[in-house]
């Protein structure tokens, strides 16, 4: 049995922005150019997990090695999460003018309780000789989902022109206000870093490489440890 609290954060940054970093608005070609920053994007939230796993080790097959198998049971607290998008920030060149559009779809604050649900992992291990493999599938079955009525829009808008700017971040709105890129199910959304069913995971662990070993006595065994 296991508990913890995470805090994650995944992004996009747009090549526009390499560009300018080293090159400044002359861009690569050392002429003026318009960027778009239409590749912006980030992700954060911060979740509790509550996990219990069960492992099995199955009888030693002569030859074949030995299998083992595992299952984690999980329930996830959502705390709290915040999703920007850009929506059509610009730097134009001539004359010099940049604007920023990145509005974001954020929980309500004023809970630490903005979503749950289960989750369930499984895993399976092999053993034959000196060779350990393993696989682990995660969120096989995983019913999370955010609350809808704790979500809701912020626009954030700025711009710069070389002599005025003007920065604002408008009223919370509600969630049906956002943008298409925004809505697109914020509901049922994973935590971030939490991996969809269909990525299947194979590795093989350090003591698997190829190395010269202690021979065991003869009455020994070498038990492969249930995944967890």
């Amino acid at each position: 049995v296991s508990a913890m609290t995470s805090l994650r954060a995944t992004g996009s940054i747009p090549s526009a922005v390499a560009e300018l970093l080293f090159f400044g608005n002359a861009g690569r070609t050392g002429s003026a150019s318009n960027f778009a920053f239409d590749d912006l994007k980030l992700d954060a939230n911060a979740t509790s997990t509550i996990a219990a796993s069960y492992g099995k080790k199955f009888l030693r097959i002569p030859l074949a090695g030995e299998f083992a198998f595992g299952v984690t049971g999980k329930y996830i607290i959502g705390h709290a999460m915040a999703s920007m998008r850009d929506n059509g920030s610009t730097l134009t060149s001539n004359p010099v003018s940049v604007s920023l559009d990145a509005p974001m779809v954020l929980t309500d604050t004023s809970t630490s309780m903005n979503g749950s649900g289960f989750g369930i992992d499984i895993g399976a291990g092999w053993s034959v000789g000196e060779f350990r493999f393993g696989a682990a599938l995660q969120n096989v079955l995983n019913t999370f989902a955010w609350k809808t009525d704790d979500l809701y829009y912020m626009p954030v808008r700025a711009t710069f022109n070389g002599t005025d700017s003007d920065a604002g971040i408008e009223q919370l709105l509600l969630l049906s206000s956002a943008p298409p890129a925004l809505q697109e199910p914020q509901s049922r959304a994973l935590p971030t870093g939490e991996r969809p069913a269909h990525m299947l995971t194979p590795h093989i662990p350090h003591t698997s490489r190829l190395r010269p070993r202690p021979a065991a006595p003869p009455s020994s065994a070498h038990p492969l440890r249930s995944p967890t």
